[in-house]
């Protein structure tokens, strides 16, 4: 559960970081730290869905998991794209900060232990 929350909580500040990025030189380790939080979480995410879902169950669990997943893939440039023309790319990275922040938070409030 540790991996999921300081992932998300480096996810939260770095989405923040894109902002005041520089062009190239600013943005380069901003995004390699940007997918390591990344890395941080949806390994860690699958093993621990894997590790709670009820006995006979796991393949549903994963399913549910792996939809959530693509979802997001599909679903979150539509709506960044749609944000982006409506108010700026600033906001495109508030909005991902607030939601990577609501997400971390619900995680610490909401995560049962790992039955490993």
């Amino acid at each position: 559960m540790y991996f999921i929350l300081i992932g998300r909580a480096l996810f939260t500040i770095l989405s923040i970081a894109y902002i005041f990025a520089s062009p190239v030189a600013g943005l380069t380790p901003v995004r390699i730290a940007h997918g390591s939080s990344l890395a941080m979480v949806a390994p860690v995410a699958m093993a621990y869905v894997a590790d709670l879902s009820p006995p006979g169950r796991d393949g549903f669990c994963m399913y549910s998991f792996n939809t959530s997943l693509f979802l997001r893939l599909g679903y979150g440039p539509l709506i960044g794209g749609t944000i982006l023309d409506a108010v700026g790319i600033e906001m495109v990275f508030l909005l991902g900060a607030a939601l990577s922040s609501a997400a971390c938070i619900r995680s610490f409030l909401l995560l049962p232990d790992s039955l490993a």
